[in-house]
C-alpha cells in the first residue's frame, strides 16, 4: 500500500523537510498518536480511492451497455483544448 508514510519517507530521503502549517514540526514526529493518525488518514484515502474507482467502472459499464462503446479516459493529446 502506497500511503502517506511512504510519501513522507520518500521526501525525507531526498532531503526535503515537511512542515505542517497547523502542526509545525510535530507532523512527522514518531509518537504513537501521530503515527496512528497518519495511518488512519492513509486508510481513509485508500478507501476513497477504491470507491472512486468502483464508481468509474460502473459508469463505464453503463455507458458501454447504452452506446455499445466506451472510450475510457482521454488524455490531453486526444483533446484540442489546452490543459488548465
Amino acid at each position: 500500500m502506497f500511503g502517506f508514510s511512504t510519501i513522507i519517507r520518500d521526501f525525507q530521503k531526498k532531503g526535503y523537510d515537511l512542515i505542517s502549517a497547523l502542526e509545525g514540526n510535530d507532523l512527522l514526529s514518531n509518537d504513537p498518536t501521530r503515527k496512528l493518525i497518519r495511518q488512519v488518514f492513509g486508510a481513509i484515502s485508500q478507501y476513497e480511492k477504491s470507491i472512486l474507482i468502483s464508481k468509474l467502472r460502473v459508469a463505464r459499464d453503463r455507458k458501454r451497455l447504452e452506446t455499445g462503446k466506451c472510450g475510457g479516459r482521454n488524455g490531453y493529446k486526444d483533446s484540442e483544448e489546452e490543459p488548465l
